[in-house]
């Protein structure tokens, strides 16, 4: 009987396929119940692209020399870690500072360096008017979350436009919002039959946010291309905002703006026309790969988000917990990401801020409520919170 298995086989050099004789041994020894332990990282996983090609060691604990490398914070890899123990080896700080990282990973000193006091002088119009086209009958909270999560991050002027009912049953909810009612169908979702009104709004924003909550008729696809097609500030598109275009996907090439996109792995899927699991297998490749083609900004939603940018720079956030997998949460992300943008931060700084603050309020909140019993909405008053430490 073992105790403890330790790997210490293939470091971070490794790439391709593991062969036999080791391959069938590794087979063994993932079966084994003694506590498995693996130098750097796992065997069989490529470091740099985050790949297993046939099988890796699946270890219970991963001792990580001097510094995480990218397998050690990717969805697809990081499982097969365990615990995550920084294990300093000898390296000069100095080596440090003579080498670019391949990727960045968000933190609290980059966040705060970005995030500015507010100036005493200022008027509601100094700090963005942002525009949300969201919600439908069914789906009326996720207008509600990303509105909400909009204002408690600082936007001057929120505008939601949704259905007249939504609106009306939201007017409590959300009384810092102006509302701009729409028609609906007989199913309850936009009927988008007042374009010129919509017009004059999206004229007007400094950014919008598109999608959350909006549903997938044909009427909400037409009204998500005129958004697009009409914009001049930048745009998030969400959820079904994702999900609309997806058949048309070649529309993103042709806009005259800023987009970004929040996809969780199976709204990337359908845009990229593949599987989840491939998604899951090349989070990096996937989000690098769309937002090169499309010049858009990705968020490619995760255990670890990640946020690419047309020019290859690439950032990834580590913070977080289990209770923001939970109905909403994407809702008030878009929110946050869409009042950093119409406070004038550029599409990338904004959503690395955004998946970053929304990370935080969200380990706020369990610490509040518990990773089983937190809300959304926990994690949008919880902004409050992180702004209170930034001093802001």
């Amino acid at each position: 009987n073992m105790d403890v298995i330790v790997d210490a086989v293939y470091g971070t050099g490794f790439h391709g396929q593991v062969a036999s004789p080791a391959a069938d041994i590794f087979r063994m020894l993932n079966g084994a119940k003694a506590y498995k332990v693996a130098l750097d990282i796992p065997s069989g996983i490529a470091a740099d692209t985050a790949k297993v090609e046939n099988i890796c060691f699946h270890a219970d604990m991963t001792c990580v020399f001097d510094s995480y490398k990218i397998a050690h914070l990717d969805d697809a890899t990081a499982p097969f870690c365990g615990k995550e123990v920084l294990c300093g080896i000898g390296v000069p700080e100095a080596a440090h500072e003579t080498i670019s990282p391949a990727m960045q990973t968000l933190d609290e000193e980059w966040a705060k360096s970005r995030l500015a006091p507010r100036d005493a002088f200022a008027n509601k119009g100094s700090f963005g008017r942002l525009l949300l086209v969201a919600g439908s009958a069914c789906y009326s909270g996720a207008a509600m979350m990303a509105t909400r999560a909009a204002t408690r991050t600082g936007a001057g002027l929120t505008t939601l436009c949704s259905t007249k009912e939504v609106c009306q049953s939201l007017a409590g909810a959300i009384p810092e919002a102006s509302k701009l009612p729409m028609k609906s169908d007989e199913n309850g979702f936009i009927a988008f039959e007042e374009e010129e009104t919509l017009k004059a709004a999206i004229l007007r924003a400094k950014a919008i946010v598109l999608g959350c909550g909006l549903g997938q008729t044909a009427k909400t696809a037409a009204l998500c291309r005129f958004v697009l097609q009409h914009a001049t500030c930048p745009v998030l598109l969400d959820a079904d905002g994702i999900n609309c275009i997806s058949a048309d996907i070649n529309i993103l090439k042709k806009l005259a703006t800023q987009v970004v996109i929040t996809p969780h792995p199976g709204e990337m899927a359908r845009m990229l026309g593949t599987t989840v699991e491939q998604v899951q297998k090349n989070r990096i490749q996937s989000a690098l790969t769309f937002a090169k083609e499309y010049k858009v900004h990705v968020v490619l939603k995760g255990r670890y988000t990640l946020i690419a940018s047309p020019d290859g720079e690439m950032m990834l956030n580590t913070r977080g917990n289990p209770g923001l997998a939970k109905g909403g949460s994407g809702d008030v992300l878009a929110g946050i990401i869409g009042a950093l943008l119409a406070q004038g931060h550029a599409p990338f700084e904004a959503a690395c801020l955004g998946v970053f603050l929304h990370a935080k309020a969200g380990d706020i909140a369990a610490l509040q409520h518990s990773q089983y019993g937190m809300l959304p909405t926990d994690t949008i008053e919880a902004l409050c919170e992180v702004f209170q430490e930034f001093h802001l």
